[in-house]
């Protein structure tokens, strides 16, 4: 099982959730079939993994790895674009290096 799949796995159960209950989608707009959920320090996933980039690529901050720099930014791309246009555009990715 590759990332992608490993991720949209971990998703599933949310993305029910989200099914089961239309009111809580982005009715209206059609960007992603996802969410920015909250991670566990308040901000949202887009936000914590932006800070992290930002840390590791301006500040050059050892302490954040390149695979949990990877993991994080996966993640919020699944939670924003949906499971499986996120594993689309990853194997779309792998495909074209």
């Amino acid at each position: 099982m590759n990332r992608a799949e490993e991720i949209a796995a971990q998703r599933k159960s949310i993305r029910e959730i989200m099914d089961e209950n239309p009111e809580s989608s982005n009715s209206g707009r059609q960007a992603y079939s996802g969410f920015d959920a909250v991670s566990i320090d308040g901000d949202p996933m887009s936000v914590r993994a932006l800070k992290l980039a930002y840390r590791k690529h301006v500040k050059d901050d050892d302490s954040i790895g390149w695979g949990d720099l990877g993991d994080t930014l996966a993640m919020a791309l699944a939670q924003i674009m949906g499971d499986e246009e996120f594993c689309l555009w990853s194997e779309s990715e792998e495909a074209n290096d």
